[in-house]
Order: C-alpha cells, then structure tokens, then sequence
C-alpha cells in the first residue's frame, strides 16, 4: 500500500472534519468521539430526539392510566357509599392495576390466547385480582422510574443540537 493512502473512514455526521469512532445505534449515522459520548447508548442528535418522545410519551401515558384509575376508585367509592377506609382501599387498588396489569403482561405466556371465552372471562377476573395486588407493590417502584425518566429526558432534551466539539 502507498505510504500517502489508509483505508477509508467515514467522517462524523455532524463534524466532518472528524473521524467517526461510532455510530448511532438507532439509524446507522456516523459519529465522532464528542457525539458518540453525547448520548448513551450512542446517538444523534435526529435519534435522541425521537427517543426523547417516544419515552416522555410513554411515562406520561402511565401516568395518566394512574389517574384515571384513581378517578373511576373514587368514583365507585362514592357511588357504593363505602367507609372511609374502604374507599381508600378501592382507590388504591383501581390507582395500581395498570401497573400490576403491565406487570403481568410483561411475564404471560402467550399459551392463553386459545382460551374458550369463560377461559378468557375468568383469565380477565384473575388478572384484574392479581394486578391490583401486585400493582399495590409495584407502583411505587414504577412512580420513581417514571420520575427519574422524565428527568432524564430533560437532561438529553437540553444536549440535543449542543455541539460540544
């Protein structure tokens, strides 16, 4: 090989100037070294938006379920006139199903979707009973989560277009 000649390297999208050492995880673009330490995992800047409001979306969306479920407990509190302590109780588990019912989605075997429909019928019942007590444990955690990723959509919302080159 010609001592003036080295094999080919792309040039960063954003800095052609620069040798990319990465690239985007999601669409391919080359990076250099400053855009590939932007984000983690790797990103550009087109990308990281894109994730930005698809995971904002997401969280909001969850949160949103919460309140909802909230309102229609409220609402059956109130409309069956219970005690106090009931009422907060029935809150509390129609706040926590779409948490627990993500939860158990999430590890459900693909095994009922051949069910008669009193197989889906009691399916739905038992999965409505289990998610309100699984949602009950699994809200708080999923509540931080949410917070923390919103947080951190913020944080790569304010990167997204700084050059840091």
């Amino acid at each position: 090989m010609p001592e003036n000649t080295r094999p080919y390297a792309a040039h960063c999208a954003n800095h052609p100037d620069f040798d990319s050492m990465d690239s985007c995880s999601d669409c391919g673009k080359p990076l250099c070294r400053y855009c590939a330490n932007k984000f983690y995992p790797p990103l550009c800047d087109v990308c990281a938006t894109a994730r930005i409001g698809s995971e904002c979306s997401r969280s909001y969306k969850s949160l949103w379920m919460m309140v909802i479920g909230c309102i229609v407990g409220i609402g059956l509190a109130l409309s069956l006139k219970l005690s106090p302590s009931s009422a907060v109780l029935l809150t509390l588990i129609f706040t926590c199903v779409p948490w627990g019912w993500r939860t158990l989605t999430a590890i459900t075997p693909a095994v009922f979707l051949v069910l008669p429909l009193v197989g889906w019928l009691f399916y739905f019942a038992s999965k409505f009973l289990l998610a309100s007590l699984i949602g009950i444990f699994v809200t708080p955690y999923q509540l931080i989560k949410a917070a923390k990723g919103l947080h951190h959509m913020k944080n790569m919302e304010s990167l997204v277009g700084r050059d840091i080159v």
